[in-house]
C-alpha cells in the first residue's frame, strides 16, 4: 500500500529529464498499445503481438524521453514547440529502427540489405508511431496552455489580493497613527482644567488616558488583535468618555472568558463604539447608554455594539451614523481581507432608538481559541 501511494508522486525535477513523472510514462506504453491496436486494424503484420509490443512501448518510451529533454533543453533559435516536433521525427525512427534490430533473427542486417518486408514494416510502424506522437503532442501542448492560463491567472489574483490587502493595511496604518486629534485635545484640556482645580479626579483621568494611548499604539503594531485586547482598549476609551460627560454616558461590557482570545482585526470594536458615542450619544443632550455583547452562536462569534442614541442619520454630517463613512467602510474592508465573506458587519436600528452594530466572526475562530 505504501508503494502504491508514493509511486504516482515520483517525478524527476533535476537534470534535463526534469518534469518526467510516473503518469506520463503509464501514459507512454498506453500509446504503444494503440500503437499495436493500430497496426492489427489497418496493416497486415506476420510479427507476434509480443514482439510489436515490445516495438511500440520501448519506442514510446524512448519518445516521451526525448520529447522531455527537448521541453528542458533550450536550443538557441529554435522555439521549444518547434524542438518538441523536431525531437519527436527524429526520435520515433531511430528507437523503432534500435526495436527491429533487437527483435529480428539478422539484426541490423536485415534491415541493411534488400528485405523489403522488414523495411517495410519499419516503415509503417514508424508512420504509426510519428503521427500518434504528433497527436499526442498537440493535445498535451493544449493542456499544458490551459493549465498555464489557469496558473497565470491564480497568480494575478493572488498579486492582486495581495496589493488590495496591502493597500488596506496602509489606510489602516495611516487611520491607526492619527490618533484622533478632537478626542486627545479635548481630554487633555479636561486633565488640565482637573489639574488646575486641584480636582482628585486628575491623576485618574490621566492614567486612564496613558493606559488607551499604549494599548492604541500596541494594537496598531499588530496585523491580529483578540476580543480580550479589544475589550480592554474600549474599557479605557469609555472611562475616559465617562469621566469627559459623566451625567449623559452608561455603559456595559459583556464578554464570556472562553471567547477571549478570538482573533479580530484591531480597533475593530473601538470603531464602533466611537460611531456610537460620536454620532449617537454625545450629539444627544440626554445622552444614553452602550452595550457591548458577545455571544458564540450558530451563525458565528456575535459582537454587537448597541447604544440608545440618534439612531441611524442619512445626513452628510453624520456619515459615520449611516453605515456608509469611512471608519466602517475600513472596517469592512479588513473583516473581509482577514475572513472572506465568512465575517461582515451589520447595522440597524435599535428599539426604541439608537442602533445596533453587529460583527459576525467565524465559528472556527472560537472554537480553536
Amino acid at each position: 500500500m505504501q508503494f502504491a501511494a508514493v509511486i504516482p508522486n515520483l517525478r524527476i525535477v533535476r537534470g534535463p529529464f526534469r518534469g518526467l513523472s510516473f503518469y506520463q510514462l503509464l501514459a507512454a506504453l498506453a500509446l504503444g498499445v494503440l500503437m499495436v491496436l493500430i497496426i492489427r486494424v489497418f496493416f497486415v503484420f506476420n510479427t507476434s503481438t509480443a514482439v510489436l509490443l515490445m516495438r511500440s512501448t520501448s519506442t514510446a518510451v524512448v519518445v516521451l524521453l526525448a520529447f522531455t529533454l527537448a521541453s528542458n533543453v533550450q536550443i538557441p533559435r529554435l522555439p521549444r514547440h518547434a524542438a518538441r516536433f523536431l525531437a519527436i521525427a527524429v526520435a520515433s525512427p531511430l528507437a523503432l529502427l534500435g526495436a527491429y534490430a533487437l527483435t529480428i533473427p539478422g539484426g541490423f542486417e536485415d534491415l541493411c540489405c534488400d528485405n523489403w518486408g522488414v523495411i517495410s514494416g519499419w516503415i509503417r510502424m514508424t508512420g504509426v508511431a510519428v503521427g500518434i506522437s504528433l497527436v499526442a503532442t498537440l493535445i498535451y501542448i493544449y493542456l499544458e496552455r490551459d493549465r498555464e492560463a489557469r496558473d497565470e491567472a491564480l497568480r494575478f489574483a493572488l498579486e492582486r489580493r495581495t496589493l488590495e490587502k496591502d493597500a488596506l493595511n496602509a489606510r489602516l496604518k495611516v487611520l491607526q497613527a492619527q490618533v484622533e486629534p478632537h478626542f486627545l485635545f479635548n481630554t487633555l484640556a479636561n486633565v488640565q482644567q482637573l489639574v488646575e482645580m486641584r480636582s482628585e479626579r486628575a491623576a485618574p483621568l490621566l492614567r486612564t488616558l496613558i493606559q488607551y494611548l499604549k494599548l492604541t499604539v500596541r494594537e496598531s503594531r499588530d496585523d491580529m488583535s483578540t476580543l480580550g485586547r479589544e475589550m480592554e482598549l474600549v474599557q479605557h476609551y469609555l472611562d475616559i468618555m465617562r469621566m469627559r460627560m459623566p451625567d449623559r454616558l452608561r455603559f456595559a461590557i459583556d464578554l464570556p472568558p472562553e471567547l477571549a482570545a478570538t482573533p479580530i482585526p484591531p480597533l475593530a470594536v473601538l470603531t464602533l463604539v466611537e460611531n456610537a458615542v460620536r454620532h449617537g450619544l454625545d450629539p444627544s443632550e440626554e445622552g444614553g447608554e452602550i452595550q457591548l455583547c458577545t455571544r458564540a452562536e450558530a451563525r458565528g462569534i456575535h459582537v454587537q455594539v448597541s447604544d440608545t442614541g440618534r439612531g441611524l442619520q442619512p445626513s452628510p454630517s453624520a456619515p459615520g451614523s449611516s453605515g456608509s463613512g469611512t471608519g466602517l467602510a475600513t472596517l469592512r474592508e479588513r473583516l473581509e481581507g482577514h475572513f472572506g465573506s465568512a465575517a461582515r458587519l451589520e447595522l440597524s436600528e435599535n428599539s426604541p432608538q439608537g442602533v445596533i452594530a453587529s460583527i459576525w466572526l467565524p465559528a472556527a475562530l472560537g472554537q480553536t481559541a
